[in-house]
């Protein structure tokens, strides 16, 4: 069942709210969720099997049961998720995983790369910090090497990573510039 708490929707905000099958479906025309600037103009669209969305400028939506989050290049898989606005802006994503089924994350961060691919029981993307947190069992590959431990930070703007508790890196060779 879906609770919905909205008072008055922001100006620039296209809301859909359907049911599909059994699952909840909710498509935001949001701020951007992703790094490239496509995906950014593109909606956001989260399944799951239940949740509450609240449509205030700094509501929480959370929904939980097989969750898919998608917009433009950016894919999450969960067992649950909450969505965090702040001023009507996707400001924070946490999604959790099951005991045996980790959440996932893929996403093109840049054009002329590969997708980066990261899994973990947490994910915390915290999109005003251009930051993905990954905690628990986290893993993450991405064109410039591939990283395992308990917690891994990748820093998108500087394409920075940050590894503790049992960190793993696999890091192909660097080539010379001629």
């Amino acid at each position: 069942m879906l609770n919905r708490t909205s008072r008055t929707a922001p100006p620039d905000r296209s809301v859909v709210l359907a049911w599909r099958g059994i699952g909840l479906s909710i498509a935001l025309a949001a701020g951007p969720v992703s790094a490239l600037p496509e995906d950014a103009d593109q909606p956001v669209s989260i399944q799951a099997d239940k949740g509450t969305a609240d449509l205030n400028p700094n509501g929480v939506t959370e929904v939980s049961g097989s969750v898919v989050v998608e917009q433009g290049t950016l894919h999450i898989a969960a067992q649950e998720l909450t969505l965090t606005n702040r001023d009507g802006k996707l400001a924070r994503a946490v999604a959790n995983g099951g005991p045996d089924d980790p959440a996932r994350l893929r996403q093109q961060v840049r054009a002329d790369e590969p997708f980066v691919d990261a899994r973990a029981q947490t994910i915390d993307y915290r999109l005003a910090d251009d930051r993905i947190e990954l905690r628990g069992e986290a893993f993450l590959s991405k064109a410039d090497g591939e990283f395992e431990g308990g917690v891994i930070v990748y820093h998108l703007k500087d394409n920075r990573v940050e590894c503790s508790a049992g960190c793993r890196a696999i890091l192909p060779p660097t080539t010379d510039p001629d």
